[in-house]
C-alpha cells in the first residue's frame, strides 16, 4: 500500500449476494488465522490477476532481494500478513501480505532491521477497472505510480478514499471471518506490524470453467524478473 497513506493494500452473508461465483480463478488462501477465498476478475484486472496467479503458482518468474531469479518457485506459500492499517478507533480496516521477508544489518551499529521486499519487477496501475475498495476486495499495494507487483491488500471495510490509488483485481468470497480475524489483531510501530506473525501458509489457484481455463498469465504484460534491480515495467497503460 502507498506509503503516502500514513505509511511509505462471512460466507453467509455472501452466499445470497452477486458475489457468490461459482465460475472463474479462484484463490484459496490458508493462514494462520483461518481460511478464505478470493474470486480473481481476470477480465477487469488481467495483468495484476496474471501477476498474482504466476507467482502463486511458479509459473511466473521473480527475484529476491539479492537478485536471484526463482522459476517455478511459489512466492507467496510461507510469506507473511506483514500490515494491518487501523482507522483512528484502532478497527482493522485492511490486512496487506504479499512481501518477501529479508533482514538488512547495519554494519556499523550492528541493527538488524526487517524487510519486506517485492517481486523483482514493476507494474503500471490499472485504477480505472470500474472496481472500488467496498468490503472485501483485494488490491494490489503500492509505492507511488508504476510501482504494481507482488504486495496486496484486502479490505475489512469499505475504504471508498482509496478508489483511483490502487488496482482492484478481486473479492472475498467465502470466509470472510478470517479476514476480520485478521484485521482484528494488535500491531506495533509506525508499519503497522502485527505483535505476532500472522502466517500465509497456502495459496492455491483453481480455474473453473472455459474462460478462466483459456487465461494465458503470459499474455498479459507481466514482466520477466530479471537478476539485479527492480527496473523492469510491464508493457501497456494504466487503464
Amino acid at each position: 500500500m502507498k506509503r503516502r497513506l500514513a505509511f511509505f493494500a462471512v460466507w453467509a452473508g455472501l452466499a445470497g449476494s452477486a458475489w457468490a461465483q461459482t465460475n472463474g480463478i479462484f484463490a484459496d488462501f490458508t493462514t494462520s488465522l483461518g481460511e478464505f477465498t478470493v474470486w480473481l476478475d481476470h477480465e477487469r484486472a488481467p495483468r495484476a490477476v496474471a501477476s498474482f496467479v504466476g507467482l502463486a503458482t511458479g509459473e511466473g518468474s521473480w527475484a529476491d532481494p539479492q537478485g536471484k531469479v526463482w522459476q517455478g518457485r511459489k512466492f507467496y506459500d510461507g510469506s507473511l500478513f506483514h500490515r494491518v492499517v487501523k482507522d483512528a478507533q484502532t478497527n482493522g480496516i485492511a490486512i496487506q501480505g504479499g512481501g518477501y521477508l529479508w533482514r538488512s544489518v547495519n554494519t556499523n551499529t550492528g541493527v538488524v532491521t526487517t524487510n519486506f521486499a517485492n517481486a523483482g519487477y514493476y507494474m503500471p496501475e490499472s485504477t480505472a477497472n470500474g472496481l472500488a475498495h467496498s468490503n472485501g476486495v483485494i488490491s494490489m499495494a503500492n509505492s507511488g505510480p508504476n510501482t504494481d507487483c507482488s504486495q496486496f491488500f484486502i479490505t475489512s471495510t469499505n475504504v471508498p478514499y482509496w478508489d483511483g490509488g490502487y488496482t482492484v483485481f478481486g473479492h472475498v468470497v467465502t470466509g470472510m471471518s478470517a479476514i476480520t480475524s485478521i484485521a482484528a489483531v494488535a500491531v506495533q510501530g509506525d508499519l503497522d506490524r502485527p505483535v505476532e506473525d500472522v502466517v500465509l501458509d497456502t495459496v492455491i489457484i483453481r480455474r473453473v470453467g472455459v474462460n478462466a481455463e483459456a487465461f494465458d498469465i503470459s499474455a498479459q504484460g507481466v514482466p520477466m524478473a530479471e537478476s539485479g534491480p527492480m527496473r523492469h515495467y510491464a508493457a501497456g497503460s494504466n487503464q
